[in-house]
């Protein structure tokens, strides 16, 4: 198995700074640890330096075991330099998750040229063979959260050296042992099978389309749940369940419709689906995240949402579609972006308008349904920047009318092209100038907003898209002019990246 590692060859060629544990210690003692950046280029040397150079197996784990804290938390400090950025990523935004991926990467290896060591017969590791394991699956698992973060797919080749991993382990059957871990976000012991399952539980749950702050929060709740999920041989029993099988030959995570092999591990939910449903429930009832231990930085019903949102798209595959998604080779004008949209709307026809035509973009569409669309703009092409929960205005080449549309996700895959998935708004919005009433007189100014009408076959009242955070429950709203009308918010549907959706009635 060692051979799809494709590990550098080692030589006694360019020695690191340092060839033994203690070396290893003093040097890490006199590293700017102020200067997360620095530390991380020194760190990045250093593992690579280490990895091509013919170091005695348990001193090599030593030395990386000695590494591991001060590179965890150079990770987590220069990953603000790219985390929750609009996509495409700015050029020195990208530079920092390469930095960040590579620096995972030169972990795993290190790791691997251990359990490589192990698999050859080195008997002071092969008693070691769990932990080192669980260590080349942990790098593989926050590169993982690290490229969700910054809205990348997984680079080719990914889950294949994941899933070797795991297997190896296993062929130590080893993949159940505990072992601890004392830089996992909150619970510390684990096991391989459970790290190994974090990756693959991130990617079943619609990662793309949560905000930062949400896929933070799933990230440590799959860590510390990931150990009840299990893996079997068999299908999993309960078919009320849709199955998850994992094929080990193939450079893909978990798949709902496998095709037939030998080397195929079946995910079985069961528990970890309970407990997901029992947090629900106990939310309901009145319990806080608190009192779950789910966070401090989001509400019962924020809470509830998320877990809804990871169990349907974990264990059950995520939400059936009211229409199936066609095929479309065509493009479409977009507008990205509240105060773009605004710009267009308040302006002349889009056919003719010359001064929004900076703002019009041209878009590939991959798929689409009544309710929304799938996009691409290629890597060469330029144009806007795109936040997930952005509002946009799409209008189909050749057509006179733009709809409003948000942002549901958005990625960038292997070959750097930007994807986008949109979801309609329907009716045709019509601007609007309006005031806040019930504020004080220095923040109740006139605003541009839209008013999308009543669309009595979606059971959908009129709403609102207003400026982001102008929306507060009963708040009435008047127009401008002479004859002014007035509207009272009723329900506050979504909160935007940038814009407010809410119900309204006229008051």
């Amino acid at each position: 198995m060692s051979h799809s590692f494709r590990l550098p060859v080692t030589t006694i060629e360019h020695p690191p700074a340092f060839s033994n544990a203690r070396g290893c210690r003093e040097w890490l003692s006199q590293q700017p640890i102020a200067n997360p950046q620095q530390l991380q280029t020194n760190l990045l040397t250093q593992l690579s330096l280490m990895n091509r150079y013919a170091l005695p197996p348990s001193e090599r784990l030593k030395m990386l075991e000695h590494m591991r804290e001060a590179l965890y938390h150079a990770q987590h400090e220069t990953s603000r330099r790219f985390v929750g950025r609009p996509l495409p990523l700015a050029l020195p935004e990208k530079s920092a998750l390469d930095t960040n991926l590579a620096l995972w990467d030169a972990l795993r290896i290190g790791y691997l040229h251990c359990l490589v060591a192990a698999q050859q017969g080195d008997s002071a590791l092969l008693v070691h063979a769990a932990p080192i394991s669980q260590r080349a699956l942990a790098a593989m698992a926050m590169q993982m959260v690290d490229l969700l973060r910054a809205g990348h797919v997984t680079p080719i080749g990914y889950w294949r050296n994941l899933h070797a991993i795991y297997e190896m382990a296993d062929n130590f059957k080893v993949v159940e042992e505990a072992v601890v871990d004392p830089l996992q976000f909150e619970q510390r012991q684990t096991t391989v099978s459970a790290t190994y399952l974090q990756p693959i539980l991130m990617q079943a749950c619609s990662p793309y389309s949560l905000p930062t702050s949400r896929l933070n929060l799933v990230a440590k709740w799959i860590q510390r749940w990931s150990g009840k999920a299990q893996l079997t041989r068999l299908p999993p029993e309960d078919t009320r369940l849709r199955p998850v099988a994992i094929d080990l030959d193939q450079d893909v995570p978990g798949c709902f419709m496998p095709d037939h092999s030998a080397r195929i591990r079946w995910l079985d939910l069961t528990e970890f689906a309970h407990g997901l449903r029992k947090r629900i429930l106990l939310l309901q009832r009145g319990d806080t995240p608190e009192q779950l231990k789910l966070g401090t930085d989001c509400t019962s019903a924020q809470c509830e949402q998320l877990l809804m949102h990871v169990y349907r798209h974990c264990c059950k595959g995520g939400f059936a579609r009211l229409h199936p998604r066609r095929n479309a080779e065509r493009t479409v004008r977009i507008v990205l972006g509240m105060e773009s949209v605004l710009k267009l709307m308040a302006g002349e026809s889009p056919n003719n308008a010359t001064r929004n035509a900076e703002h019009v973009e041209e878009w590939r569409v991959l798929d689409e349904n009544p309710g929304g669309m799938r996009l691409t703009r290629l890597q060469l092409e330029s144009g806007s920047r795109v936040n997930t929960g952005q509002l946009l205005a799409v209008c189909p080449r050749g057509g006179s009318d733009f709809l409003l549309a948000i942002a549901r996700w958005a990625m960038v895959n292997q070959e750097g092209d930007l994807l986008l998935g949109l979801q309609m708004l329907p009716g045709r919005p019509q601007p609007v100038t309006l005031r806040r009433t019930g504020v004080p007189d220095t923040m109740n100014g006139f605003r541009q907003a839209l008013m999308l009408p009543a669309v009595p076959a979606l059971d959908r009242p009129p709403s609102l898209v207003l400026p982001v955070a102008w929306f507060h429950p009963s708040r009435v709203f008047e127009t401008e002019g002479d004859e002014t009308e007035q509207y009272r918010t009723t329900k506050l549907v979504e909160r935007g990246n940038d814009f407010d959706l809410a119900d309204y009635e006229s008051s």
